[in-house]
């Protein structure tokens, strides 16, 4: 009767003997979820930029920094004696299944597709026959025609191989890739594709996202383990020039709920006092806060006299604090040089 109580666990079904029952399924991961590699030109020399969690920072500032190109509508590593390649070992899902398979105890962190693809592996899908990946280069745009066609690609071979459509799995913005793949060449998608499932992606932007990443960068690992990986101002250096980034930027006429957020922004000229900028209002419209309106200059100059002068308040307080701890230091001084005369006194008497 133990069997029937409630608490008992239920058996977990039995692996499938074939995958012949099972359509195939191509996992397409987000942004960050697909390993980079660092290849030199002369392919004699490779190592894993993304991700790794020793030497992660200066590896990543030297491989994988990277400038927009208007021209391709690439951005371009600025290393020029490196190229950087996504691996397609075990069909596509070595490089979205564990990010850094060198850790020895694989951390939630770097498994991205892992535990689901455990989890499809013990319901019976096997890889290179139902299973597969699709790894990327996150950095560029998701209309970029190089990735467009190698995800085509990779749906005609499994198709070619199967005899079967495929069943699409996507994760943050790897929907937005396969969006555009269908947006593209519906042809191709009706006919290849039989199921699409979009796990979280952003179809009306990640603004929460793009904030943190546009201003002030973004960290992946939370307190003291932040200090092994990547810091927040090497990634926002190299966040600013992928133009994936800017796609995920909030659609205009994303409904808030309530009022519109209000943007500002103010810049100053090198050896110049007038100040320029831009306000966003609540109506979705822009006025100038410098040159042509009179009153968002003056409201910039406010609030910079504001800042300047709680810059001066921080400043004085830090100066007193300063003088304080100096002034008990040296009184610490006089004090133990005073009882180390009236010791050596005491000495002299005791000798005499």
């Amino acid at each position: 009767m133990v069997g029937w109580r409630p608490w008992w666990p239920k058996p977990r079904p039995k692996p499938h003997d074939t995958a012949a029952e099972f359509n195939p399924v191509l996992l397409i991961p987000g942004i960050g979820g697909s390993i980079l590699n660092a290849i030199s030109n002369d392919g004699k020399k490779k190592e894993r930029i993304w991700v790794r969690l020793y030497n992660a920072d200066q590896e990543f500032r030297t491989k994988l920094w990277s400038k927009y190109n208007p021209e391709t509508g690439k951005t371009e590593s600025l290393d020029r004696e490196s190229h950087i390649e996504v691996p397609d070992d075990n069909h596509g899902l070595y490089s979205c299944d564990i990010l850094d398979p060198d850790v020895s105890v694989p951390v939630d962190v770097v498994c991205y597709y892992h535990h689901m693809v455990v989890e499809m592996r013990q319901w019976g899908f096997k890889d290179g026959e139902s299973l597969f990946g699709f790894g990327y280069d996150f950095r560029q745009s998701n209309r970029l025609p190089e990735t467009l066609e190698r995800l085509r690609a990779r749906l005609e071979a499994i198709v070619a191989a199967t005899g079967r459509r495929v069943d699409v799995v996507t994760h943050s913005m790897g929907g937005l890739l396969f969006k555009s793949l269908a947006a593209l060449h519906p042809a191709d998608v009706k006919r290849l594709v039989r199921k699409w499932v979009a796990i979280a992606a952003p179809f009306r932007g990640a603004p929460g996202f793009i904030m943190d990443t546009l201003l002030t960068g973004v960290e992946f690992l939370k307190g003291w383990q932040k200090s092994l990986f990547i810091s927040k101002w090497t990634m926002h250096q190299l966040m600013v020039e992928c133009p994936s980034v800017y796609e995920l930027m909030a659609d205009y006429d994303f409904h808030w709920g309530g009022n519109k957020p209000e943007l500002r922004v103010v810049r100053r000229r090198p050896g110049d006092n007038k100040v320029q900028g831009a306000q966003e209002g609540r109506d979705g419209g822009g006025a100038a806060c410098g040159g042509g309106d009179a009153e968002g200059a003056a409201k910039a100059r406010a609030r910079a006299a504001a800042r300047a002068a709680a810059a001066a308040t921080a400043r004085a307080a830090a100066a007193r604090r300063a003088a304080w701890r100096t002034r008990c230091r040296c009184r610490g001084v006089a004090a133990r040089r005073e009882l180390l005369g009236r010791e050596r006194k005491r000495l002299c008497w005791a000798a005499v």
